[in-house]
């Protein structure tokens, strides 16, 4: 089994931050239309602009369940403005590199994620997955 395929069993059997947040300072329902993935993240976040805590939950794939986790371990900490610039590139830095068609559940969370943020912000703006995603 290949590195990537070791990662998705382990995170898709032992997720990182599968809960729902209560009380949560942002939240945001992603879509992936192409396989059936739903995805509900929560965040809190700090007086200036810290993530301090995030989760998600929904009916994900095996993939979009390990890429969430692995991206789980990562964002507390972040500032919600430097989030908004991470893309596809950023999963593959953390060994998340997958096929053409599974990008997208690669990136679902971190879609949700930024969605939540201009949310949180009230910004007027939503992300799409060509937002993240260079083809």
């Amino acid at each position: 089994m290949n590195d990537i395929g070791m990662i998705v069993q382990e995170y898709a059997h032992n997720p990182i931050n599968n809960y729902e947040i209560k009380e949560p300072d942002a939240y945001y329902q992603e879509g992936n239309p192409l396989c059936g993935d739903g995805i509900n993240v929560f965040l809190k976040i700090d007086e200036k602009g810290y993530i301090k805590e995030f989760s998600f939950s929904g009916d994900t794939s095996m993939v979009t369940t390990a890429a969430v986790s692995l991206f789980a371990e990562e964002i507390s900490g972040y500032h919600i403005d430097d989030v908004l610039s991470l893309d596809y590139n950023f999963m593959k830095e953390l060994g998340f590199e997958v096929s053409e068609r599974r990008k997208r559940s690669a990136v679902l969370g971190l879609l949700a994620t930024r969605n939540a943020i201009h949310q949180y912000k009230n910004d007027g703006q939503t992300d799409d997955f060509d937002d993240l995603i260079d083809d």
